[in-house]
């Protein structure tokens, strides 16, 4: 009687032992989980990831030890799994809401670079303008003086009597 005594204590001890390793692993590869989680580089993607694997913890950690499950814990799994959606739901709207204001953003950036751009070309034909209009008054200018020079100069040759009133 007393054998089976300590063969039951080993047995128990040994389930033990064989349990707590068991929660070991499942703790550690959880760890080795997450840190993989971190490692996606699509920031949306892994916040999806990282929803969907908070809920499994969640729903394993309800069924750990249990054989079958009540009602209650199924609606609590049913609640979960409604939460998982919406939580999923909301990381979407958030990446689309991020999405749209950026597109605004370059759109905004784009039209303000063809203003600027626009505003340049208008500004350097204003002043091609300005350079031809200078040129063209320089050279009427030039035309004037050389009339009023010959005007002056037959002045001066009619005055000498070098040329008739007619010429």
């Amino acid at each position: 009687f007393p054998v089976t005594i300590h063969l039951k204590k080993n047995a128990e001890s040994a389930a033990d032992a064989l349990l707590k390793q068991q929660e070991e692993e499942e703790a550690a590869k959880r760890k080795l989980r997450e840190e993989e989680l971190k490692l996606i580089k699509d920031d949306q993607q892994r916040e999806i990831e990282q929803n969907n694997f908070k809920y499994e913890n969640l729903i394993e950690d309800l069924k750990k030890g249990k054989k079958e499950l009540n009602d209650t814990d199924r609606a609590l799994i049913a609640t979960y799994e409604a939460q998982r959606l919406k939580d999923e739901e909301a990381i979407n709207a958030k990446y689309i809401k991020i999405q749209q204001d950026h597109d605004a953003k370059v759109l905004s950036d784009m039209k303000a670079a063809d203003a600027a751009e626009l505003a340049a070309f208008f500004e350097g034909e204003n002043i091609k303008i300005a350079a031809m209009q200078a040129g063209f008054d320089k050279q009427k200018a030039i035309r004037e003086l050389a009339y009023e020079q010959e005007v002056a100069d037959l002045a001066a040759k009619l005055d000498e009597g070098k040329i008739t009133q007619e010429q």
